[in-house]
């Protein structure tokens, strides 16, 4: 078996629609992509970001001072961040290679669970990945 590519894909949620009870929109929980966008960084991978449509919105409870760290809080301020450019930028996964990846993470927040379980291009690439002996792992609600 040929070696895997040390190149990860963090799926994120395409959903901001409403879920909490006073009407607020959910979406990508910011820290569950951040924290695992940057541990992987560290570890020398390159990290793409995707979502099943090409969009995202982050669920305004995640971005809040008593969510965010005070590092946390410097990176989601500072819009020049490798990782907020990426956001910026988030591919539409049906768009990619999947043999190009050899680790996914679905990254979470309640979004996950709207559009997840029928995200066709996030699975076609996750499904490559464990067929070709790589990692796929979730955080959260992503499982």
């Amino acid at each position: 078996m040929s070696p895997l590519p040390k190149r990860a894909l963090l799926a994120i949620t395409s959903y901001h629609g409403p879920f909490y009870p006073n009407g607020d929109n959910t979406g990508l929980y910011y820290t569950e992509a951040l924290h695992p966008y940057t541990v992987l960084t560290a570890a020398g991978f390159q990290v793409d970001l995707a979502s099943e449509t090409g969009e995202y919105g982050i669920d305004p409870h995640s971005v809040t001072k008593t969510a965010l760290t005070d590092a946390d809080a410097l990176v989601y301020n500072d819009k020049q961040n490798d990782f907020n450019q990426k956001l910026a930028q988030i591919k539409k996964a049906s768009d990619l290679d999947p043999t190009a990846y050899g680790l996914f993470f679905a990254s979470a927040g309640h979004g996950t669970l709207f559009d997840y379980p029928k995200a066709k291009g996030l699975i076609a690439i996750a499904e490559s990945v464990w067929a070709r002996g790589g990692v796929v792992s979730a955080v959260c609600h992503a499982p």
